[in-house]
């Protein structure tokens, strides 16, 4: 049985495509879907958004945004400490 997505997951995907323009492959890669779901994903939020009251969606993306950019800080911080501790380790590696 198909997993079904989430509101959640359908807004990180049309933030994603809409506001970083990201490909729906990228997208798919990166949130274990399938191509096929994050465009529906993306057409059903792009649906939504014109047919409803856009200041509420708004502030579900301002969320998601939000919640991406604090999430890509936290990845950039972790991957530069891996890094540090690497080189730390090769130095100690080379006495």
């Amino acid at each position: 049985m198909a997993r079904r997505t989430s509101d959640r997951y359908r807004y990180v995907c049309y933030v994603l495509n809409k506001e970083y323009s990201y490909t729906m492959k990228a997208i798919a890669e990166l949130l274990h879907l399938s191509p096929t779901t994050v465009s529906v994903a993306i057409n059903y939020i792009s649906y939504r958004v014109m047919m409803s009251d856009v200041p509420n969606e708004k502030n579900s993306f301002s969320e998601v945004k939000d919640e991406l950019i604090r999430t890509r800080k936290y990845i950039e911080e972790k991957n530069m400490l891996f890094r540090l501790k690497m080189n730390a380790r090769r130095l100690k590696l080379k006495k």
